[in-house]
């Protein structure tokens, strides 16, 4: 009998031992570790072996040192060199975080470093405009003596600056810095006040001098990323950016006000420099600032910049057409009677005598919706499309006249100087 029950406890010993062999070989595989053959074959050696050789309990330590052998503990440099394979494996090396602030800011230094020496600073002598006296106060400098009164940016391998007007405004001489401490003369070449832009020229050049590209300010969403470079207080080639901020503003101070505004700083001393967009080509000329605001700047857009610039080399000024009569908003009341739009149309409010409107037979109360086509968008849009043409061109009007639409054909003349 004895001999009998010795027989079942080593049946039942032998069962209980494949069966935990079995589970760890599946838990192992669960955790994607496959077992070799060697590694979940059952031996003699007893339970705490077999239990051992999963080593993935709490407590459990892993003895599975030699194939077969699960009673001798492996070597300890090789249980280091795995735990280094798992902890690769299933710990990967994150990124630092300078890393990843690197990936998702990147820095605006290659920009500068490549537009920066398109740059100029604009030094004028005998100036007498308000700017020009009131960057003499500043500076303590007298008139006679050449002083920091702007910014500029090469836009031309023949050495054509472009700046403000207000920069040179009553100047005698002209004196332009380089981003090399190189001081170089220069000419004026045209001049625009109603726009406030100007033309320089260097008068001597070399192959060193670099120029910036003319970029195109219509594709600009507010929001977008510029970054300003100038001279502010006679710093010279100061770095700022923020963002567009507005479009299409009107300051009030001309009839072609069209200014891009930006929050990136603008001081006295920034005007006539450029704003860049993120591929390094200048999209405005910086301009004007509001007065006791923060972020507040305007530039001339690189669009209008684009069309006076044959203008301003070859003539040294701008022709403008001119209409010959005021116009206005619409108001409520003719909205309503012409199905028109807030944004549509322009209504005749005076005619001048004798000017190209009266001779082309246009009265007052008449409503013009188009000139050549285009679509007018108001009184202040209007103005603005005329003046684009030359004086003596003949242009298209459409315009209503009591409710009836009719067409009408008028020579321009000449816009009168301010």
């Amino acid at each position: 009998m004895w001999r009998e029950l010795s027989r079942a406890a080593v049946l039942l010993w032998a069962a209980w031992a494949l069966a935990e062999s079995a589970a760890i070989s599946e838990r192992a595989e669960a955790r994607g570790v496959p077992l070799s053959r060697q590694e979940s074959r059952s031996t003699t050696s007893g339970p705490s072996a077999v239990a051992g050789s999963g080593g993935t309990d709490a407590g459990e330590a892993d003895f599975s040192g030699g194939a077969g052998d699960l009673t001798s503990p492996p070597d300890p440099k090789t249980r280091v060199l795995d735990a280094q394979n798992i902890g690769a494996d299933r710990r990967p090396t994150q990124p630092t975080a300078t890393a990843r602030a690197s990936q998702i800011i990147p820095s605006l230094a290659p920009l500068v470093q490549r537009v920066r020496p398109t740059v100029v600073e604009v030094m004028t002598t005998g100036g007498q405009g308000f700017f020009s006296r009131l960057m003499s106060a500043l500076t303590g400098q007298s008139a006679a003596m050449p002083h920091t009164i702007g910014s500029g940016v090469l836009i031309s391998p023949d050495g054509i600056i472009l700046t403000n007007d207000h920069v040179i405004d009553g100047a005698t001489g002209i004196l332009v810095r380089l981003e090399d401490g190189r001081e170089l003369e220069a000419r004026l070449v045209g001049r625009d006040p109603e726009t406030d832009v100007a033309l320089l020229q260097l008068l001597r050049m070399d192959e060193t001098i670099t120029f910036a590209e003319l970029g195109d300010s219509r594709s600009l969403r507010v929001g977008d990323f510029v970054v300003a470079i100038g001279n502010p207080f006679g710093l010279p080639l100061t770095v700022t950016y923020g963002i567009i901020s507005g479009t299409a503003r009107e300051l009030g101070d001309s009839p072609f006000d069209s200014y891009l505004q930006t929050d990136a700083a603008i001081n006295p001393g920034n005007s006539g420099g450029p704003l860049f967009d993120l591929d390094g080509r200048v999209v405005g000329i910086n301009t004007a600032i509001v007065d006791q605001a923060d972020g507040i700047g305007f530039a001339v857009p690189s669009a209008l910049i684009r069309t006076l610039l044959p203008l301003l080399v070859e003539h040294g000024q701008v022709r403008r057409g001119f209409l010959g009569a005021s116009a206005r908003n619409l108001l409520d009341e003719e909205l309503r009677a012409t199905n028109l739009r807030a944004t549509e149309g322009a209504c005749i409010r005076s005619i001048h005598r004798d000017g190209p409107a009266d001779e082309a037979g246009l009265k007052a109360g008449d409503i013009v919706i188009s000139i050549e086509g285009e679509r007018v968008l108001g009184a202040a849009h209007l103005i603005r499309r005329v003046s684009q043409f030359q004086p003596g061109q003949s242009v298209r009007l459409q315009l209503l006249r009591d409710g009836v639409e009719e067409e009408v054909i008028v020579e321009l003349g000449e816009r009168p100087r301010p």
